[in-house]
């Protein structure tokens, strides 16, 4: 009986150093040169995912430009990492249908972005952009939206790490609309980009 005991005492104490060791080899890594798309529904704000890049090359500066093909039928939009010249998001454009993202192919979802305690101030507001130079269009986003659209991303372990990193960085909001003409807006995407 004694054996048993001793047993599931020990049993009990490997599970608990186990858990420890655990809970910091899941530690995440947000240093290098990153990029994060994160996808934030059009109609609820509602979180829904991102991807993370990571590159070789360093860079200051965050610039992200455009290319833009309309939706005669079939368009597509595509966004560019300026400083390493990288495409970072492309997406068809249907008209009186529904495009979809090719790049990046998949994002992780929602739940499997860690959070924080305590939600991230909005950022100054010359820190928000929404004009892509190769775009004919300016995603234009009211203050409300901007608002909304940060709260749905502001307790994110990664965004609250990317800005202690790079406080002073752009957040650059880019509006994917899939469908256009008679397009519904169910389908479409605020994008947010940030920079570590």
């Amino acid at each position: 009986m004694k054996n048993i005991a001793l047993y599931l005492i020990c049993m009990q104490v490997f599970v608990c150093f186990s858990c420890r060791d655990d809970e910091v080899s899941q530690t995440k890594d947000f240093t290098g040169n990153r990029l994060a798309m994160l996808q934030v529904d059009y109609l609820t704000y509602a979180f829904e995912g991102g991807f993370e890049y990571e590159f070789d090359d360093d860079s200051e500066g965050f610039t992200i430009s455009g290319e833009y093909k309309p939706a005669g039928d079939f368009g597509w939009v595509k966004l560019y990492y300026d400083e390493l010249d990288t495409l970072i998001f492309s997406g068809t454009v249907i008209w009186m249908g529904t495009g979809e993202r090719s790049i990046p192919e998949i994002i992780d979802d929602a739940t499997e972005f860690d959070l924080v305690e305590e939600a991230l101030p909005l950022p100054s507001p010359e820190l928000f952009n929404g004009e892509f130079e190769g775009l004919p269009v300016t995603t234009a986003f009211t203050d409300e939206e901007k608002v909304d659209i940060w709260a749905s991303i502001a307790h994110l372990e990664l965004v609250s790490a990317y800005r202690e990193m790079n406080p002073t960085s752009k957040v650059h909001i880019f509006l994917y609309q899939p469908s256009v003409g008679e397009g519904n807006p169910a389908d479409w995407d605020w994008l947010v980009f940030l920079k570590n």
